[in-house]
């Protein structure tokens, strides 16, 4: 809500404290084609230096180990793992990291993906809406 939000530090800040919580680590999400692409727009419009380069999609993950269900939600309960506010980005990345390190115990290599991969796209919206910057 907004009064959730109404003394919230701007993005531009949020974004850099997360860049450089993040540094150079893999990133890890859970529909990667979705997210991923609203981060780097912000990135590249705030002008903000990126030091990750690789991105596991757990999403994509499930679907190559054919699991029937491959929401968070359903993944969760198959797994065990809480999620008691589906949703909310605390909850959903909580998840995300607990199904991705289940996944990786028993894989024999985790996919990665390059950065890179979206970066096109991000671009393409920037260009489209050069003057869409938040605070």
């Amino acid at each position: 809500t907004n009064e959730m939000v109404q003394h919230a530090n701007g993005l531009k800040q949020v974004l850099t404290e997360f860049l450089a919580f993040c540094g150079d680590a893999k990133l890890v999400a859970h529909n990667a084609q979705f997210d991923i692409p609203w981060l780097l727009t912000s990135v590249i419009r705030h002008q903000l230096p990126l030091k990750a380069s690789s991105i596991c999609c757990t999403l994509k993950w499930a679907k190559t180990k054919e699991e029937g269900k491959r929401s968070l939600g359903a993944l969760s309960k198959k797994y065990g793992i809480g999620h008691d506010s589906a949703h909310r980005a605390l909850a959903d990345a909580v998840v995300t990291k607990s199904l991705f390190l289940i996944y990786e115990k028993d894989a024999d290599e985790t996919p990665i993906e390059p950065l890179d991969r979206y970066m096109e796209m991000s671009h393409k919206i920037v260009k489209k809406h050069p003057n869409f910057l938040q605070p």
